[in-house]
């Protein structure tokens, strides 16, 4: 769970301060930080929602740390399908064409 280390470092909360929120004492939070030991599904979830990120995100299963807060169009997500299917290369590819044509469509 080194995510957790990170997002908590950067809101400023100290390992006690989590502990204190969680219920549990500051060398379990340093236990999950250093992934000596998992929370229980309750307890991830209040240090998510505490923290404002996804459970994804503090299981270090994503780099993205906030979910998604709105549901996507059928189009919208279609693209991410497609997306997720490029290397790197043609990610950034994809993303210059991208913009290029919003840049394109704002000059108009």
């Amino acid at each position: 769970m080194h995510n957790l280390r990170e997002i908590r470092r950067q809101k400023g909360i100290t390992q006690v301060k989590l502990s204190t929120v969680l219920e549990v004492s500051q060398e379990t939070v340093s236990a999950y930080e250093n992934c000596k030991s998992l929370p229980s599904a309750e307890t991830l979830c209040r240090m998510a929602d505490f923290l404002g990120v996804s459970t994804d995100f503090l299981l270090d299963r994503t780099d993205v740390p906030y979910p998604l807060t709105y549901s996507l169009e059928e189009e919208e997500a279609e693209l991410i399908s497609y997306y997720r299917k490029l290397n790197l290369r043609q990610r950034a590819r994809a993303v210059g064409i991208l913009a290029g044509m919003t840049e394109m469509e704002q000059k108009i």
